[in-house]
C-alpha cells in the first residue's frame, strides 16, 4: 500500500494578517500568464479566442503551443468569487451556483449505461446571448460532494461527509443516499431516513477516493488522453474542469472583442454543455493528463492548536482571505492558501513518479510573517522528504 503524502505549515511566529484589498494592475498586466516551461508574460490582451479552428493567443504565445502551452492565464481585472447562497460542489474540486429542483431516473449516458440526474436550476448565466435560455441543467449526483440548499450561518463550513444539516438545526449522519422527486432517502445506523428536500439547509455526500475520481473524470473527458484538461473558475463563483475535447469557443456580436466570447465546456459531471461569458473568467488553468495538479484532491486538513486563527482553514487557489495566491509579486495559478500551523494530508497512487511544489508566505500577510514547510510521507512521520529553510516575510520562497 502507498503512504499519504503530508504537507506541514509549522507556525514559528503569528503575525496578523492586513485586511484584502482590492487588486491594483498597470493596464498591459491585465492578463498573466505562465507557460510550460516557467517562463512568464503578461498583455493588455488575449486574442484570437473566438474559434475552433483559431490559435489564441497572449503576448504573442500561443495558448495551446504543441512544445510549450500555458499552464494558466489569470485576468486581473476579474474578482475573486465569494460563496454562492446555494450550489453544486463536486468531487474533484468543481463547483456550479444551483438549486436541486427534481429528479430523474434512469436514463442512458449515450453508451447504453442507464443513470440517474438530478434536475438543477442554474443560479448564473450558462446561454449564448440570443439562444433560449436553459432553465434547468442535468447533473450525475455520483459526482457531487456538497449540496447547498441555504448556506449556513455560524455553523462550520467545512466538507463533513456523510452529514446532513437540517433547517431546524439538527443534523444527521449517513453512509449512503439515494434521491426521488423531492425527496432523500438516507442509510443511517438506525436504519432509512427519508428527508423532503426542503428540510434540509446542506448535504454533505460520502467521501470518494481522490484517485478514483480523477481516472473516472480522465475516462469521460479524455479517453485517448490526447489533449489538455481545461479548468476555469469565474467570478460568480462556477468552477468546471473540461477537456480541449469538450471545449468550444464562440462569440456573439464582435467577435474581436473579448466581452463578447461565451466558451462552451462540458464537464464530466453534467449532461449538458454550459457556456460561461469569458469576460467573468478569472482563472484558466491548463494540464496535461499525466500532469495533475494536487488541489484536484480533497486534503485531510489538521490544525494542532491555532491561537488566533482557528477559524481560518485551508482554501483551494485562494488564500485563507479569499484574496489571489501571490508571493514576491508573482501570481500562482493554484495552489492551497492555509495559516499555520496546518497539516494537509493527500494521497498518494502507483502511478505517481515524482512532485513539484512551491510554498511562500503570501502577500496578504503584509511585511511581517515566519514559517517552514515540510512534506514527508505518512508512513515515516518526522523524516520529511524535503523542508524548506525559514521564511520570513512576504518575498520569501
Amino acid at each position: 500500500a502507498f503512504a499519504s503524502l503530508r504537507l506541514c505549515v509549522v507556525l514559528i511566529v503569528t503575525v496578523a494578517s492586513t485586511p484584502a484589498h482590492a487588486e491594483l494592475f498597470k493596464p498591459e498586466e491585465r492578463f498573466l500568464g505562465m507557460l510550460k516551461d516557467g517562463s512568464r508574460v503578461n498583455a493588455a490582451t488575449i486574442v484570437n479566442w473566438f474559434d475552433a479552428n483559431v490559435q489564441p493567443t497572449l503576448a504573442g504565445k500561443a495558448v495551446f503551443d504543441a512544445g510549450n502551452p500555458f499552464r494558466w492565464v489569470i485576468d486581473q481585472s476579474v474578482s475573486l468569487s465569494t460563496p454562492p447562497e446555494a450550489s453544486i460542489e463536486f468531487f474533484g474540486g468543481d463547483c456550479l451556483p444551483a438549486r436541486v429542483v427534481d429528479y430523474q431516473t434512469r436514463q442512458s449516458d449515450g453508451f447504453g449505461n442507464p443513470i440517474d440526474l438530478l434536475i438543477v436550476e442554474p443560479l448564473v448565466s450558462v446561454d449564448l446571448p440570443g439562444r433560449p435560455v436553459s432553465a434547468y441543467l442535468r447533473l450525475n449526483p455520483e459526482w457531487i460532494k456538497r449540496i447547498v440548499f441555504q448556506r449556513r450561518t455560524g455553523g462550520p463550513s467545512s466538507y463533513q461527509p456523510g452529514t446532513a444539516f437540517l433547517h431546524d438545526g439538527s443534523q444527521m449522519r449517513f453512509r449512503a443516499a439515494r434521491w426521488s422527486q423531492g425527496v432523500v432517502a438516507l442509510l443511517t445506523e438506525s436504519g432509512v431516513q427519508s428527508l423532503l428536500l426542503s428540510q434540509i439547509a446542506e448535504l454533505h455526500m460520502p467521501k470518494r477516493d481522490g484517485w478514483e475520481v480523477w481516472f473516472e473524470q480522465l475516462g469521460v473527458l479524455m479517453p485517448d488522453l490526447v489533449g489538455r484538461l481545461i479548468q476555469m473558475e469565474s467570478s460568480d463563483g462556477v468552477r468546471l474542469t473540461t477537456s480541449t475535447q469538450r471545449f468550444l469557443p464562440q462569440f456573439s456580436g464582435d467577435k474581436n472583442k473579448s466581452e463578447n466570447w461565451y466558451p462552451l465546456l462540458q464537464p464530466a459531471w453534467s449532461h449538458d454543455p454550459i457556456t460561461i461569458p469569458f469576460k467573468q473568467v478569472r482563472c484558466w488553468r491548463f494540464f496535461a493528463p499525466e500532469s495533475l495538479p494536487l488541489t484536484a484532491f480533497e486534503p485531510d486538513a489538521s490544525r494542532n492548536g491555532p491561537v488566533f486563527s482557528s477559524g481560518w482553514n485551508w482554501r483551494r487557489d485562494r488564500s485563507v482571505q479569499n484574496s489571489p495566491l501571490k508571493n514576491s509579486g508573482l501570481a500562482a495559478g493554484w495552489g492551497f492558501g492555509v495559516h499555520a500551523p496546518t497539516e494537509l494530508t493527500l494521497p498518494l497512487n502507483a502511478v505517481v513518479t515524482g512532485l513539484r511544489c512551491r510554498t511562500g508566505l503570501d502577500q496578504s500577510i503584509g511585511q511581517g510573517g515566519c514559517v517552514r514547510t515540510r512534506v514527508e510521507l505518512t508512513s515515516a512521520p518526522g523524516k520529511p522528504i524535503w523542508q524548506s529553510a525559514v521564511m520570513i516575510g512576504p518575498g520569501s520562497a
